[in-house]
């Protein structure tokens, strides 16, 4: 079964038109620092999204860095309030299995 030449055409055209394409270029934000896809193939972006963009420019560049030092201190304080928490249940266990205690 052969294709008529209408199709044909429209076929070789479309293919044309696939081998002109360019790779979309891959990017990295530069403010959450996420590999991103740029759409636009004319102009060359920075950031992943909008909300990137406004935090970027209203933070300036330093946010990324910031971004992490908090990270690493709110994890810091997490563990020594865990230990606290422990240090506390075995204080209270210790006091509830003492016979002095009074009863109500």
């Amino acid at each position: 079964m052969s294709l008529s030449p209408k199709v044909r055409r429209e076929r070789r055209a479309f293919a044309a038109k696939l081998k002109d394409r360019k790779p979309k270029r891959r990017g990295r934000c530069a403010n959450c620092f996420k590999m991103y896809v740029d759409e636009s193939p004319n102009q060359i972006k920075k950031f992943c999204g909008d909300q990137c963009k406004k935090e970027f420019h209203a933070h300036g560049s330093a946010y990324g860095p910031l971004k992490v030092r908090l990270e690493k201190l709110v994890r810091q304080i997490t563990r020594e309030l865990e230990v606290r928490v422990k240090n506390l249940e075995a204080a209270l266990k210790e006091v509830s299995r003492s016979p002095n205690q009074p009863n109500p």
